[in-house]
């Protein structure tokens, strides 16, 4: 695996609710004096008090009693045999944690449960300040780790695999989502059988299915995205997002995808292929690197997005864009996207690299080849991976 992107704060002006504990830190402490801690184990009971000798045994009865500044710690082994649904609030000075216990791995593996498209081995409906940390999702006929209609959540150390549809994501304002794993999911797509449409994201932002609202300050950051059947990250229809410091790889269509999705910053994300493998089944081709899109189904522009100082490698194409022209919708353009790199999307081999806004100082082509060969391919994530890790020498650049 390669080593993780070391995340950074920027876009500090978005009101997430994260930003603002650290002022509140003797709010917190002092709440947490008093916030009490609940245990789930595999073994455990729902009828159990949830302490560490008598733990509960399901994060659905966890979800039930938990209050505002409460800990959740999820003891290590394999919960099986049902889906997982939490509907919980804590507040903004005092967020309810579930998190692994130390040390151990708390694995919720869906294997023989039914499960439709839309439905999802942990589910998190309406859960408003919450922190879910370190929790592992396998094996979903459905989705994986899914939130609907939430607000203040962060979700941070997961990993999810073997997944049908969509590894990670959903509906929300005031999202973090930091340094989570997510691969081979997007199953339904396995070798392309969809053709040219139809497939969901890895990790991807919804709307609200309720009443049609975009999903809004959204922080995506310090991902490793591989393998999926889909495109490895998707803003799709949001507002306010960033998405910096990720990793994705080896995902189908495209790495990184914006459709319809307004004021967006994207910036230092290492993107590349070095495989054949997802190859589009429709026409032969390579995953994109970042495409901006407006599809069918969208019904507003994209518009204010800054893409800067991203890593691409290996792909068809670095940066594109593109429109559905079954779309008749007015919107059904761009307006405002500012690209901070110098490089032509028919070069394969590219790392894209930036400076200050409004100027660009470098550019750096590893290779110009039309034709993929395994040693420009090397030369090229070889480059793509100094400068990722080497931020002094990449500093310089930019």
């Amino acid at each position: 695996m390669p080593p993780r992107a070391t995340s950074r704060n920027s876009f500090d002006t978005l009101p997430l609710f994260v930003i603002q504990l650290s002022p509140l830190a003797v709010v917190i402490t002092a709440a947490a004096l008093q916030a009490a801690v609940y245990y789930v184990a595999p073994a455990g009971n729902d009828s159990n008090p949830g302490t560490l000798a008598q733990p509960f045994k399901t994060l659905n009865k966890a979800g039930t009693v938990a209050q505002p500044g409460d800990t959740v710690w999820l003891r290590g082994g394999v919960y099986t045999g049902q889906r997982y649904e939490i509907h919980c609030e804590g507040t903004a000075h005092a967020p309810i944690t579930f998190a692994a216990y130390p040390g151990e791995t708390p694995v919720f593996d869906a294997t023989g449960v039914s499960m439709e498209e839309t439905q999802s081995a942990v589910f998190l409906g309406e859960t408003h300040n919450c922190i879910f940390d370190g929790l592992h999702v396998r094996n979903s006929a459905g989705r994986g780790l899914s939130y609907y209609e939430t607000t203040n959540l962060i979700i941070r150390n997961c990993t999810i695999y073997n997944v049908g549809y969509r590894g990670l994501g959903g509906s929300g304002i005031h999202i973090w989502m930091i340094s989570n794993h997510v691969y081979n999911t997007c199953l339904m797509n396995e070798h392309g059988t969809h053709g040219s449409e139809g497939w969901p994201s890895a990790l991807a932002t919804t709307v609200f299915w309720s009443d049609g609202r975009r999903s809004s300050n959204v922080v995506i950051r310090a991902h490793y995205i591989h393998d999926n059947w889909g495109e490895g990250i998707g803003a799709l229809t949001c507002d306010n997002v960033v998405i910096e410091d990720n990793i994705s790889a080896n995902n189908y269509s495209v790495l990184l995808y914006l459709d319809s999705t307004r004021n967006a910053r994207v910036a230092r994300n290492y993107l590349y292929v070095t495989t054949n493998r997802y190859n589009r089944s429709d026409n032969g081709k390579r995953p994109n690197g970042i495409a901006v899109a407006n599809e069918a189904s969208g019904n507003l522009s994209p518009q204010n997005i800054i893409i800067a100082n991203n890593i691409i490698a290996g792909t068809e194409k670095g940066v594109s864009y593109w429109q559905a022209t079954t779309n008749p919708s007015s919107n059904n353009r761009y307006a405002d996207i500012k690209r901070r790199h110098r490089a032509g999307a028919a070069q394969r081999y590219v790392v894209l690299l930036c400076g200050a806004p409004g100027r660009v100082l470098q550019q750096r082509i590893v290779t110009e080849a039309q034709q993929l060969t395994l040693r420009a391919r090397h030369k090229a994530e070889r480059v793509a991976h100094q400068l990722l890790h080497a931020p002094r020498q990449r500093n310089n650049l930019c």
